[in-house]
């Protein structure tokens, strides 16, 4: 979706393709302590 959109406003897809594949880089790694943090009611 997010491509579509880009493509919709005349983006740059190389810079959206950057933009995702960090973007799936950083959810990969924080997932797990995003979610430990929510778990335990956002107590760090």
């Amino acid at each position: 979706m997010v491509f579509v959109w880009s493509h919709l406003t005349d983006g740059d897809p190389a810079y959206t393709l950057v933009q995702v594949a960090l973007n799936d880089l950083i959810m990969l790694v924080l997932f797990v302590p995003v979610v430990r943090f929510l778990v335990s009611g956002g107590v760090a």
